[in-house]
C-alpha cells in the first residue's frame, strides 16, 4: 500500500468496498462504495478548483471561465448525498435564491457566485475572493467523504439523495435555474446522474431481477438522450468539461430528457421500494414557490393597517379581472386552436403575477394557482402540482389541449377563492397586515433578480419578461400606500429606483415596460446577458431600498413639510447600486460595531472557522499567538449590516465596521473608516498588505469577540477588540473585572452578548463620567 497515491487508495477501497457488497452482510458496505466512489470525485474537485483559483489570481476572462467549466463535473456528482453535508453544500453550490437578500448579503459564495461574476459581470476580481474559501470548503468536504462515517452516510440518505436529485433535474434543474449564466445546464444534468448511478449501483442484488433490468434501461434511455440531445460531447462529455450551451437545446429536446428524467425516476422509486422493505423515500427536498423570511416581531398601527387596505383594495379590480381572462382561456382552449390557446395564455398571466406580492396571505391559493413543479417532492407527477404552470407545460411543452382544458378547468375555483379573500382582506386581520405585506415586498423583490432571473417560472412559454414586470408593478402597488409615512428622502429613493426598473425594459426593446407587462416584446431567450445584468442591478438596488424602508414606516403620517436629518438621509439611502459585490444598506439602524459573521479567525488547532461560530473560551490567533477570548462584545448571526470591504494587494478582501480600530503599519490603531486607498493594513504574518479599494457592502452578522490579548486577527488582517465608542486604554481597564471573572471559571452573563449595543454604551457612559 505504501507504494500506492492517494487516488489509488481511494480507488482500491473503493472496489474492496463494492465486493463487500457483493457478500452481502449488510446495507452499509454499499454506501460506503457509493461514498468511496464519490470520494475519488472529491480529489479529482480539489486539483480542479485549486487550477480554478490560479486562473482567478490572473487577468484571462476566458481562461477563468475554462477553469470555472473544467471545474465543475465532480461537485455535480458528489451533490447526490448533499443532504449528508448541508452546510457545506450551501457554501460550494447554493443558488443566490437559498438567501433572503439573494446577492445582496454575503453568505451567497461558491461555485454560483464566481458564475455570475464571470459570465454576467464579465469581473474577474469580482470573481477573486471566492476561489480560495471555496478550496478550503472542497477540502473540509473530501475529509468528510474519505472518513466515510455510518452516522453521516446510510441508505436511507443514499435513496433519497438520488430520488431528490432525479425529480430535482426533471422540475427545476431543466429551467437552467443552475449555471443560468454559464449556460452548462446539460453539463449538470449528466454529472448529477453519474453521481446518482455511482451511489445506487452497490445496491443491485437488493433489487429484484426485473425491477433492476428496467432501472439500467431507464438509466441508459437518459444516456442515450443525452448523447443525442449533445451528439458533440455527449454523457462524458469533451475536453475540458465541454457540454453544448443549454440556450441552444430546443424545447423538443427539453421535454425529452424532461419525460426520460421522469421515467428514470419512477424506475428508480420502485428499486427504492424493495431496497427499502416497501418504505417510501424520506426527507425528499421540497421547494418553495418564493424566498421564505423569517418571523417579524408583530406591529402595526391603525395608520399602517389604512396603508395595507389601501394596497390590497387595488388587487380587487384585478383579481375580477383574471376570473375573466381564465374563462377567455378556457374558450379559446374549447376552440381548438393551439396558437389561441397559447396567446389566451399569456394574456391570463399579468393579473396574478401583480397579485403574486401578498402571496403569504393566501398561501394555499398561490400553490393551486402558481407553484412550480420543483415546489412538491415528485416534481410533475405530484398530485398537488397544479395550476398555470401546468397549463403553460401543457400548451407550450406538450402540444395537448385535452391537459390544458383540465388544469384551468381545476384553477379557475382556486381563483374565486383568492378573490373571495382579497373582497374580504378587512375582516381578515391574520392574512392581511404589516408583517405579511413588507414579507411579500422584501421577498419578491429579491425572488426576481435571485431566481427568476434564471427562467424557472415560464421556462416552456418563454414569457419571463411578463413575469418581471408584473411583479415590479405589483410591488410598487402595495409600497405607495406608505409613502405618506415614509422619510421624504427614501420615498424619492425608492420612486427613482422603480424608474429605473421601468428604465431598464423600455430600453431593451420598442415594446417597453408596459409592452412586455402584456406579453409584447422580445421572449426571453434572446434577452443578451447585458440585458439580463441590467435587470438584476436595478432589481437589487429596489430591493435593497425596500428592506431599508421597512424598519422607517412611521407610525402615523410624516408631515411632508419636515425634512429628514442628516442622519435619516443618510441611513435611507443605499451607498451604491448592487452588483456583483452588493454595497447597499438593508438597514438604517445604527453602524454595528463588529466583524460580519462569514469572516473567518483561526482556531488554535490550526483550523480556519466562521467568526460567528467562536465561542467564549476558544483560543483564536492574535498578535501574540493565540489568546482565549473571554467574552464577546456582540453576537447577532441574523442582523444585516453595513460594512466597510477593503480590497487588498494580494486579492484579499477584509471588512469591518467603520468605527473598529485596526492597526497601521506603524503600529498604531485608527478607525477602519480613516483608511483609504493605498494605506496599509497589518497582517498575520507580521507583514502590510495595501489597500487597492474601498467598498460598503451589506453582511450578514455582527460579531465581535473580545481577547484577553485584546486584539485578534480577522481574515488574516490584525484588528483591535476595540472601537471608538470607548477609548482602547479606558475599555480595557473597564473590562479588567470580565477578564478576572473568566480566569476564575466564570461566564461572562449572556446579558453582554444579546444587548452588547446598551451594553457599550453604558461603558461610554461609565469612561466620560469616571475619566
Amino acid at each position: 500500500m505504501a507504494g500506492l497515491s492517494r487516488m489509488d487508495r481511494k480507488v482500491l477501497f473503493a472496489v474492496v468496498a463494492l465486493l463487500a457488497c457483493v457478500s452481502g452482510q449488510s446495507s452499509q458496505p454499499r454506501v460506503d462504495a457509493g461514498v468511496a466512489a464519490l470520494a475519488v470525485q472529491c480529489e479529482i474537485q480539489q486539483e480542479s478548483v485549486s487550477a480554478l483559483v490560479d486562473a482567478l489570481d490572473g487577468d484571462d476572462l476566458d481562461a477563468a471561465k475554462a477553469a470555472y467549466q473544467a471545474a465543475r463535473p465532480p461537485y455535480e456528482q458528489i451533490e447526490v448525498l448533499a443532504a449528508c453535508f448541508e452546510d457545506l453544500d450551501e457554501a460550494i453550490d447554493a443558488r443566490a435564491y437559498a438567501f433572503d437578500t439573494g446577492e445582496l448579503g454575503d453568505d451567497f459564495v461558491g461555485f454560483h457566485r464566481i458564475e455570475a461574476c464571470l459570465y454576467r459581470e464579465n469581473d474577474i476580481e469580482c470573481a477573486r475572493p471566492y476561489g480560495r474559501p471555496l478550496r478550503r470548503t472542497i477540502n473540509e468536504l473530501c475529509d468528510v467523504l474519505d472518513a466515510s462515517s455510518s452516522e453521516v452516510f446510510n441508505r436511507g440518505k443514499t435513496w433519497d439523495g438520488a430520488l431528490g436529485l432525479t425529480v430535482e433535474i426533471g422540475s427545476k434543474k431543466i429551467a437552467s435555474e443552475e449555471e443560468t449564466y454559464s449556460d452548462l445546464s446539460l453539463l449538470i444534468f449528466r454529472e448529477n446522474l453519474k453521481g446518482i448511478w455511482a451511489v445506487i449501483s452497490p445496491f443491485e442484488d437488493e433489487v429484484e431481477v426485473e425491477t433492476w433490468e428496467n432501472l439500467e434501461a431507464a438509466f441508459n434511455t437518459m444516456v442515450d438522450t443525452l448523447n443525442e440531445v449533445d451528439p458533440e460531447n455527449g454523457f462524458e462529455g469533451g475536453e475540458g468539461a465541454a457540454a453544448k450551451p443549454y440556450s441552444e437545446v430546443t424545447v423538443e429536446e427539453r421535454k425529452l430528457i424532461s419525460d426520460n428524467i421522469y421515467a428514470f425516476f419512477l424506475a428508480l422509486e420502485a428499486a427504492n421500494m424493495e431496497v427499502r422493505d416497501g418504505q417510501e423515500a424520506e426527507n425528499l427536498p421540497e421547494g418553495a414557490t418564493r424566498l421564505q423570511l423569517g418571523p417579524v416581531a408583530s406591529r402595526q398601527t391603525e395608520r399602517q393597517n389604512q396603508a395595507v387596505l389601501e394596497g390590497v383594495a387595488k388587487f380587487e379590480e384585478l383579481c375580477a379581472n383574471q376570473q375573466e381572462l381564465a374563462s377567455d382561456l378556457l374558450s379559446a382552449i374549447d376552440t381548438g386552436d393551439l396558437d389561441a390557446s397559447r396567446d389566451a395564455y399569456v394574456a391570463a398571466r399579468p393579473p396574478y403575477e401583480q397579485i403574486e406580492v401578498l402571496a403569504g396571505s393566501f398561501e394555499e391559493e398561490d400553490t393551486n394557482i402558481d407553484s412550480r413543479p420543483y415546489a412538491h417532492n415528485r416534481g410533475e407527477l405530484d398530485e398537488g402540482f397544479r395550476g398555470m404552470h401546468v397549463a403553460e407545460y401543457c400548451l407550450f411543452r406538450d402540444d395537448d389541449l385535452d391537459c390544458a382544458r383540465a388544469a384551468v378547468t381545476d384553477v379557475q375555483g382556486t381563483i374565486d377563492s383568492l378573490c373571495a379573500k382579497i373582497d374580504n382582506a378587512a375582516n381578515d386581520p391574520d392574512n392581511f397586515n404589516f408583517e405579511n405585506t413588507w414579507d411579500g415586498l422584501k421577498a419578491l423583490s429579491v425572488e426576481v433578480p435571485a431566481k427568476k432571473i434564471s427562467s424557472e417560472e415560464e421556462t416552456w412559454s418563454d414569457h419571463s419578461l411578463l413575469i418581471f414586470t408584473n411583479n415590479a408593478k405589483g410591488i410598487e402597488s402595495q409600497l405607495s400606500p406608505f409613502f405618506p409615512l415614509l422619510p421624504a428622502a427614501t420615498v424619492t429613493e425608492l420612486e427613482n429606483a422603480y424608474d429605473e426598473i421601468v428604465s431598464v425594459f423600455n430600453n431593451m426593446d420598442a415594446a417597453g415596460f408596459d409592452g412586455m407587462a402584456s406579453g409584447d416584446g422580445p421572449l426571453y431567450s434572446d434577452v443578451s446577458m447585458e440585458d439580463r445584468d441590467a435587470i438584476v442591478d436595478a432589481f437589487y438596488n429596489y430591493a435593497a431600498l425596500i428592506w431599508a424602508a421597512e424598519d422607517q414606516v412611521a407610525d402615523g403620517e410624516v408631515s411632508p413639510s419636515v425634512s429628514p436629518s442628516p442622519s435619516e438621509s443618510e441611513s435611507a439611502t443605499p451607498t451604491a447600486t448592487p452588483t456583483a459585490t452588493p454595497t447597499a444598506t438593508p438597514s438604517p439602524t445604527a453602524e454595528p460595531i463588529c466583524f460580519p459573521g462569514s469572516a473567518t479567525v483561526e482556531l488554535e488547532s490550526g483550523e480556519s472557522v466562521r467568526i460567528d461560530q467562536v465561542a467564549v473560551g476558544d483560543r483564536i490567533r492574535t498578535s501574540a499567538g493565540f489568546s482565549s477570548v473571554f467574552m464577546m462584545g456582540h453576537k447577532d448571526s441574523e442582523i444585516l449590516a453595513e460594512y466597510l470591504s477593503f480590497k487588498l494587494a494580494n486579492g484579499d478582501f477584509f471588512r469591518a465596521s467603520g468605527s473598529h480600530y485596526l492597526v497601521t503599519e506603524g503600529g498604531l490603531l485608527k478607525a477602519a473608516r480613516d483608511f483609504v486607498v493605498g494605506d496599509k493594513l497589518v497582517t498575520s504574518m507580521n507583514g502590510a498588505v495595501t489597500i487597492e479599494a474601498v467598498d460598503r457592502v451589506v453582511a450578514k452578522g455582527a460579531i465581535n469577540p473580545h481577547t484577553e490579548q485584546g486584539d485578534l486577527i480577522v481574515d488574516g488582517v490584525l484588528a483591535s477588540c476595540y472601537t471608538t465608542m470607548v477609548p482602547p486604554v479606558i475599555a480595557a481597564c473597564l473590562l479588567t473585572p470580565f477578564r478576572i471573572l473568566f480566569r476564575l471559571g466564570f461566564t461572562v452573563p449572556d446579558l453582554l452578548h444579546t444587548n452588547s449595543s446598551k451594553f457599550v454604551m453604558f461603558l461610554h457612559n461609565v469612561a466620560k463620567r469616571v475619566f
